[in-house]
């Protein structure tokens, strides 16, 4: 054999080995190559809720919104968390808020996903309520394929299409908010 074939062999042979390696690192390490994308739209979408919700308690109805945030974060291999609470930490409050107040109410996402912990702190009068009772019931939104959800529940607020309401009386003091959720 000449010194031609053998170093021919050589280097197919370390070409497929280099072709091998490179597959197997994809699968293993690059299952989402682009996690930032996924978290930066995760922020965009958490930023359209919050205003559509601090504007629902003032406009009494806000045009149907989409949370879809791109990538892989909302997929059944990650799990994830989108909620909505009233924070009673003033320090916690402060740093979220940039306010010194004793209650905060905040938009917290986090998932599986490496630095995907994010909070958004929602302007809302302090006995902000989230209804889900008689009060919420629209026979026609239920017949549209909406459902009533609790956003201050985990695992409540998920990817789709949002209806939110302002349901509280004409010259009540705080608003009474209602969710409702269509996939």
């Amino acid at each position: 054999m000449t010194q031609v074939k053998k170093n021919s062999i050589f280097v197919l042979i370390f070409i497929i080995l280099l072709v091998i390696g490179i597959i197997i690192f994809s699968y293993v390490f690059l299952e989402d190559p682009y996690p930032g994308i996924c978290l930066n739209s995760v922020d965009r979408e958490m930023t359209e809720l919050k205003l559509a919700i601090e504007d629902s308690v003032s406009r009494m109805e806000y045009p149907p919104l989409i949370f879809r945030p791109e990538g892989s974060c909302f997929t059944s291999s990650n799990k994830f968390g989108l909620i909505i609470y009233l924070e009673k930490t003033r320090l916690v409050c402060a740093q979220v808020c940039g306010a010194s107040t004793d209650e905060c109410y905040i938009m917290k996402y986090s998932s599986d996903l490496s630095g995907s912990l994010k909070r958004k702190c929602l302007n809302l009068p302090p006995f902000t309520t989230f209804e889900v009772g008689n009060s919420c019931s629209n026979q026609n939104l239920i017949t549209s394929g909406y459902a009533i959800i609790n956003p201050t529940v985990q695992g409540q607020l998920l990817v789709g299409q949002y209806l939110i309401r302002n349901v509280s009386p004409a010259g009540a003091p705080y608003p009474k908010l209602c969710f409702w959720h269509k996939e």
